[in-house]
């Protein structure tokens, strides 16, 4: 589901509501085609590189377990890795657009009180 609210302009901003299992661990084999493109730009992956490096899956689950520790996340190397590798998981509950503001995007953690309850 996704809520889209006022005008897009340069400096709107996006929030992605996620729900990270407490288990979840991303692998090399979970990095996507997009995430690579991300960490490649951002210069995390260099050309030498074959394939995802450790390097930049340490910073990738260092991020996961912010949010897996109930922070946000936002204005990191490896933002948009985290997003596209989130939502290839089917973990983003939600987006958010909205205009104004700093423009600056974030994934924000969600804690599903229901999934704890049996």
């Amino acid at each position: 589901m996704k809520i889209r609210n006022g005008f897009v302009s340069n400096s709107s901003s996006s929030s992605y509501i996620v729900s990270v299992p407490k288990d979840f661990i991303v692998t090399k084999d979970m990095v996507t085609k997009q995430a690579m493109v991300d960490l490649w730009e951002n210069e995390i992956l260099s050309d030498e590189d074959d394939g995802v490096n450790q390097k930049a899956l340490d910073l990738i689950n260092s991020e996961i377990d912010s949010l897996k520790d109930g922070q946000e996340v936002h204005g990191c190397d490896v933002f948009w890795a985290v997003q596209d590798i989130l939502e290839e998981n089917n973990m983003i509950v939600m987006t958010v657009d909205g205009a104004g503001g700093d423009g600056e995007d974030s994934i924000i953690p969600f804690k599903d009180e229901r999934k704890n309850k049996q």
